[in-house]
């Protein structure tokens, strides 16, 4: 909260607005002061504007929201920038998190609630897919994990001079700062990040699967562990792995013993479960297991 305050009150961020963005296909206490009834009575009409999702067949109250809570040279609203970080606690590893992030920007409400759905129509089409709602902080740590050497490569979509503040799934501030080189934007995006958008929802799944194992184990889970999972997850399709009950098996044994294909035998299992067998990963593992843990295991020590 105080670093985040900090940042959007700084001397570089308090000539601009700030904004909030909420998604009403999140859930929200009607206690809370992000509840939209109780923001309309907060705030004035002009600083809460609607971001209209072109491929929703809900209602439009179902829409994202921006919410401006810091007009140019004022501190930002606490009372809402609170409320706000309450409900990111309330948010871990839900589904739809109702708050997606924090905005900087040069340009009034209206343009940016503009702006961000011709983003996700941008990235949908890239994608192969309708719209990506970028936004959303899982989706938005994906374009960027899935482009680690330039992990703000996402900010030549944005408006100039906007800088984007939102909290991972580790729970951590990631900010992604404004676009100083004037990049065009890409005529295509790589083929892993395509595909993670697509698995966005199995892939969130299996992160929240590999947390709860960790958690019985009484272990934490790793901070590279959601680049990891998603690497292994990436190669498990790779390998003609269709069947998501495969590929959540190969991707759980890779997280725990590393590169399953240095093993001959486990390598066969893997592409004839994938050529003649699909679903049938988990049993075949099953049959060789203490073969399986003792070969990885050594190559484990090995290294």
């Amino acid at each position: 909260m105080d670093t985040l305050q900090q940042q959007l009150n700084s001397e570089d961020n308090k000539k601009y607005y700030r904004y909030l963005l909420i998604d009403m296909l999140g859930v929200t206490s009607e206690l809370s002061e992000l509840y939209p009834q109780q923001l309309k009575q907060l705030l004035p009409p002009k600083d809460i504007e609607m971001v209209k999702r072109p491929e929703l067949l809900h209602e439009l109250t179902s829409c994202p929201h921006l919410v401006c809570i810091g007009h140019p040279n004022q501190d930002v609203n606490t009372d809402l920038l609170f409320s706000s970080m309450v409900q990111v606690g309330e948010d871990f590893l839900t589904t739809k998190p109702y708050v997606c992030g924090w905005l900087v920007a040069q340009q009034a409400i209206d343009e940016i609630a503009e702006w961000l759905p011709k983003i996700g129509l941008i990235l949908g089409e890239m994608c192969s897919m309708r719209f990506v709602p970028f936004y959303e902080p899982f989706r938005m740590q994906l374009l960027q994990d899935s482009q680690l050497t330039d992990p703000n490569w996402i900010n030549v979509f944005f408006p100039t001079n906007l800088t984007y503040y939102y909290i991972d799934i580790q729970q951590k501030l990631r900010v992604i700062k404004p676009n100083k080189d004037n990049e065009l934007l890409p005529s295509s995006l790589p083929p892993k990040i395509r595909f993670f958008q697509k698995e966005s929802n199995n892939l969130f799944r299996l992160y929240v699967n590999w947390y709860d194992i960790k958690e019985e184990i009484n272990e934490n889970v790793g901070e590279n562990d959601l680049i990891t999972l998603i690497e292994h997850y990436y190669t498990a399709s790779l390998l003609g792995l269709t069947d998501i009950k495969d590929r959540t098996i190969y991707v759980f044994y890779s997280m725990q013993y590393a590169d399953l294909q240095q093993h001959e035998k486990i390598r066969a299992i893997i592409d004839d479960v994938a050529l003649q067998s699909p679903g049938t990963l988990s049993e075949r593992f099953l049959v060789i297991n203490s073969t399986f843990q003792a070969l990885l295991k050594n190559n484990k020590n090995k290294k």
